[in-house]
Protein backbone atom coordinates (compact mmCIF):
# COMPACT_ATOMS: atom_id res chain seq x y z
CA UNK A 1 0.00 0.00 0.00
CA UNK A 2 3.16 2.68 0.59
CA UNK A 3 4.36 1.87 -2.37
CA UNK A 4 1.32 2.49 -4.58
CA UNK A 5 0.63 5.83 -2.15
CA UNK A 6 4.58 6.73 -3.42
CA UNK A 7 3.46 6.02 -7.15
CA UNK A 8 0.63 8.34 -6.58
CA UNK A 9 2.55 11.01 -5.22
CA UNK A 10 5.00 10.57 -7.78
CA UNK A 11 2.82 10.92 -10.55
CA UNK A 12 0.31 13.68 -9.36
CA UNK A 13 3.09 15.94 -7.74
CA UNK A 14 1.48 15.88 -4.31
CA UNK A 15 2.71 17.42 -1.60
CA UNK A 16 4.01 14.62 1.08
CA UNK A 17 3.15 17.11 3.81
CA UNK A 18 -0.55 17.67 3.28
CA UNK A 19 -1.01 14.06 3.21
CA UNK A 20 -2.30 12.59 6.51
CA UNK A 21 -2.64 8.70 7.13
CA UNK A 22 -4.72 8.08 10.10
CA UNK A 23 -4.15 4.26 11.64
CA UNK A 24 -6.02 2.29 13.48
CA UNK A 25 -4.95 -1.29 14.81
CA UNK A 26 -5.13 -3.39 17.52
CA UNK A 27 -3.33 -2.34 20.85
CA UNK A 28 -1.39 -5.39 21.35
CA UNK A 29 2.45 -6.06 21.14
CA UNK A 30 2.37 -6.23 17.44
CA UNK A 31 0.31 -3.25 16.55
CA UNK A 32 1.43 -0.89 18.75
CA UNK A 33 4.68 0.09 16.64
CA UNK A 34 2.77 0.25 13.59
CA UNK A 35 3.07 4.10 13.30
CA UNK A 36 6.48 3.70 13.76
CA UNK A 37 7.10 1.26 10.77
CA UNK A 38 4.64 2.83 8.41
CA UNK A 39 6.76 5.86 9.01
CA UNK A 40 10.02 4.28 8.39
CA UNK A 41 8.46 2.31 5.24
CA UNK A 42 7.64 5.51 3.71
CA UNK A 43 11.34 6.96 5.03
CA UNK A 44 13.38 3.67 2.76
CA UNK A 45 10.53 4.86 -0.49
CA UNK A 46 12.25 8.12 -0.03
CA UNK A 47 8.53 9.98 1.10
CA UNK A 48 9.13 12.39 3.93
CA UNK A 49 6.94 14.76 5.45
CA UNK A 50 4.15 12.44 5.32
CA UNK A 51 1.78 12.70 8.91
CA UNK A 52 0.83 9.43 10.43
CA UNK A 53 -1.05 8.89 13.56
CA UNK A 54 -2.97 6.53 15.74
CA UNK A 55 -6.38 7.02 16.25
CA UNK A 56 -7.36 3.78 17.23
CA UNK A 57 -6.96 2.14 19.69
CA UNK A 58 -4.80 3.81 22.08
CA UNK A 59 -4.35 2.72 25.95
CA UNK A 60 -5.92 5.81 26.78
CA UNK A 61 -8.92 4.75 24.63
CA UNK A 62 -9.18 1.07 26.46
CA UNK A 63 -9.69 2.89 29.64
CA UNK A 64 -12.02 5.59 28.53
CA UNK A 65 -14.36 3.37 26.55
CA UNK A 66 -13.85 0.43 29.13
CA UNK A 67 -12.98 -1.75 25.86
CA UNK A 68 -12.72 -5.93 26.52
CA UNK A 69 -9.16 -6.31 27.34
CA UNK A 70 -7.66 -9.68 25.02
CA UNK A 71 -4.86 -12.47 26.36
CA UNK A 72 -1.68 -11.65 26.00
CA UNK A 73 -0.37 -14.87 26.82
CA UNK A 74 0.35 -17.25 24.04
CA UNK A 75 -1.20 -20.38 23.26
CA UNK A 76 0.85 -23.41 24.17
CA UNK A 77 3.09 -24.83 21.52
CA UNK A 78 2.79 -21.05 19.76
CA UNK A 79 5.99 -18.82 19.79
CA UNK A 80 5.48 -15.89 21.92
CA UNK A 81 5.18 -12.43 19.96
CA UNK A 82 9.03 -11.23 20.02
CA UNK A 83 7.66 -7.64 21.41
CA UNK A 84 5.96 -9.32 24.85
CA UNK A 85 7.95 -8.37 26.86
CA UNK A 86 8.51 -5.06 26.45
CA UNK A 87 5.02 -3.92 25.83
CA UNK A 88 4.44 -5.69 29.21
CA UNK A 89 6.80 -3.92 30.61
CA UNK A 90 5.58 -0.30 29.26
CA UNK A 91 1.70 -0.85 29.74
CA UNK A 92 0.54 -4.38 31.44
CA UNK A 93 -1.90 -6.81 30.20
CA UNK A 94 -4.24 -3.49 28.58
CA UNK A 95 -4.09 -5.04 25.33
CA UNK A 96 -7.21 -4.93 22.88
CA UNK A 97 -8.23 -5.79 18.86
CA UNK A 98 -9.77 -3.05 16.71
CA UNK A 99 -12.90 -4.82 16.75
CA UNK A 100 -13.67 -4.28 20.43
CA UNK A 101 -14.94 -0.98 18.67
CA UNK A 102 -17.36 -2.50 16.39
CA UNK A 103 -20.25 -3.70 19.08
CA UNK A 104 -23.52 -1.84 19.23
CA UNK A 105 -21.74 -0.07 22.58
CA UNK A 106 -19.18 0.55 20.94
CA UNK A 107 -19.48 1.77 17.54
CA UNK A 108 -20.73 5.15 17.59
CA UNK A 109 -17.98 5.91 19.91
CA UNK A 110 -15.47 5.12 16.94
CA UNK A 111 -17.29 6.80 14.67
CA UNK A 112 -16.95 9.75 16.29
CA UNK A 113 -13.22 9.24 16.72
CA UNK A 114 -12.80 8.32 12.97
CA UNK A 115 -14.82 12.00 12.14
CA UNK A 116 -13.17 14.19 14.45
CA UNK A 117 -9.45 12.55 12.89
CA UNK A 118 -10.74 13.76 9.47
CA UNK A 119 -12.46 16.70 11.00
CA UNK A 120 -9.00 18.30 11.95
CA UNK A 121 -7.71 18.86 8.13
CA UNK A 122 -10.70 20.47 6.73
CA UNK A 123 -10.78 23.46 5.07
CA UNK A 124 -14.34 24.60 4.56
CA UNK A 125 -12.83 27.72 2.59
CA UNK A 126 -11.46 24.77 0.03
CA UNK A 127 -14.99 23.33 0.00
CA UNK A 128 -16.43 26.61 -0.27
CA UNK A 129 -14.53 27.39 -3.17
CA UNK A 130 -15.05 24.45 -4.83
CA UNK A 131 -18.91 24.73 -4.11
CA UNK A 132 -18.86 28.04 -5.76
CA UNK A 133 -17.07 27.40 -8.72
CA UNK A 134 -18.68 24.45 -9.92
CA UNK A 135 -22.07 24.85 -8.46
CA UNK A 136 -24.99 24.95 -11.20
CA UNK A 137 -21.87 23.94 -14.06
CA UNK A 138 -23.07 21.20 -16.32
CA UNK A 139 -21.06 18.22 -16.81
CA UNK A 140 -19.02 17.62 -19.88
CA UNK A 141 -19.96 15.00 -22.01
CA UNK A 142 -18.46 11.59 -21.64
CA UNK A 143 -16.70 10.70 -25.35
CA UNK A 144 -18.76 8.04 -26.70
CA UNK A 145 -17.43 4.61 -27.10
CA UNK A 146 -17.83 2.03 -29.96
CA UNK A 147 -20.31 -1.04 -28.37
CA UNK A 148 -16.68 -3.16 -28.32
CA UNK A 149 -14.91 -0.53 -26.91
CA UNK A 150 -17.70 -0.12 -24.46
CA UNK A 151 -17.66 -4.32 -23.25
CA UNK A 152 -13.68 -3.90 -23.34
CA UNK A 153 -13.48 -0.82 -21.08
CA UNK A 154 -16.50 -2.72 -18.58
CA UNK A 155 -14.47 -5.73 -18.77
CA UNK A 156 -11.03 -4.08 -17.74
CA UNK A 157 -12.93 -2.46 -15.16
CA UNK A 158 -14.44 -4.84 -13.74
CA UNK A 159 -10.83 -7.02 -13.63
CA UNK A 160 -9.53 -3.99 -12.16
CA UNK A 161 -11.42 -3.47 -9.02
CA UNK A 162 -11.43 -7.55 -8.92
CA UNK A 163 -7.81 -7.20 -8.13
CA UNK A 164 -8.74 -5.53 -5.15
CA UNK A 165 -11.56 -7.75 -3.91
CA UNK A 166 -12.45 -11.89 -3.87
CA UNK A 167 -11.55 -13.38 -7.60
CA UNK A 168 -14.39 -13.98 -9.32
CA UNK A 169 -17.12 -11.65 -8.38
CA UNK A 170 -17.70 -9.94 -11.28
CA UNK A 171 -18.15 -13.29 -13.09
CA UNK A 172 -21.84 -13.14 -13.49
CA UNK A 173 -21.95 -9.05 -14.13
CA UNK A 174 -19.78 -10.20 -17.60
CA UNK A 175 -22.16 -13.07 -18.27
CA UNK A 176 -25.29 -11.01 -17.76
CA UNK A 177 -23.61 -8.01 -20.06
CA UNK A 178 -22.59 -10.07 -22.72
CA UNK A 179 -26.50 -12.05 -22.65
CA UNK A 180 -27.55 -8.47 -23.15
CA UNK A 181 -25.75 -7.18 -26.09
Amino acid sequence: MLQELKEVIDHMGFDPEHIHIKYSGDWDPSGEGMVYYIKKRLRQLGVEGVDVKRIAVTPQQIDEYNLPLMPLDPEPGKKPDPNLHEFKRRYGDRATHLNAFFTKDHIAEFKKILIESVDMHWDKSIYDDMVEEYDGSEPEEPEELEVDELRDTRKNMYETITEAFAPGWYDDLIEDNEDEE
